[in-house]
């Protein structure tokens, strides 16, 4: 799978009932289309919203 560009993570949401934070990762491909890929990750109840960004970041890369 080809790597494509990240612009941002959008649309953070965290849900303290099921213990999970979902977003959305907004990326260019090669073409200059934009895409978008729903996540959701485990979380823990304490994440701050820097923390969450940079779980579905780091999530999104995976």
């Amino acid at each position: 799978m080809t790597a494509h560009r990240l612009i941002r993570i959008a649309d953070i949401r965290f849900d303290p009932l099921t213990g999970r934070v979902d977003g959305v990762a907004i990326r260019r491909n090669r073409s200059g289309r934009v895409l978008r890929q729903h996540l959701s990750i485990p979380a823990h109840p304490l994440w701050t919203h820097a923390d969450a960004v940079r779980a579905l970041t780091a999530r999104s890369q995976a």
